[in-house]
């Protein structure tokens, strides 16, 4: 399993997706990363890919985590696509966090 630090305390660990893919998520993430920024003060932003094989394609789980000032925020998603799963994760965690600031 494969861990990849990024700039901004953003790190990506068991992301074994061809380089086209993975450079799409680095995107993907930079612009999430930058909207928690805008909201809240946070640590590092951790996100954690498992692929699961089956019959005829693969299976995705990823499971992500950013750690806050004052707490933490996580979220988990299973499928097919791993774009729309970051995309999911991601925007759970950023439901979170605006609920935590709104109260």
């Amino acid at each position: 399993m494969t861990k990849e630090k990024l700039g901004g305390n953003i790190i990506l660990n068991g992301f074994d997706i061809d380089s086209a893919e993975k450079l799409i998520v680095k995107k993907m993430i930079g612009k999430y990363a930058e909207k928690i920024r805008n909201m809240a003060d946070y640590q590092e932003i951790l996100l954690t890919m498992q692929i699961h094989k089956e019959v005829k394609t693969e299976k995705y789980e990823i499971y992500g985590l950013v750690i806050l000032s004052n707490g933490k925020a996580e979220s988990t998603a299973s499928g097919f696509n791993p774009f729309m799963l970051v995309n999911e994760v991601m925007q759970k965690i950023i439901k979170e966090i605006e609920g935590k600031f709104k109260q």
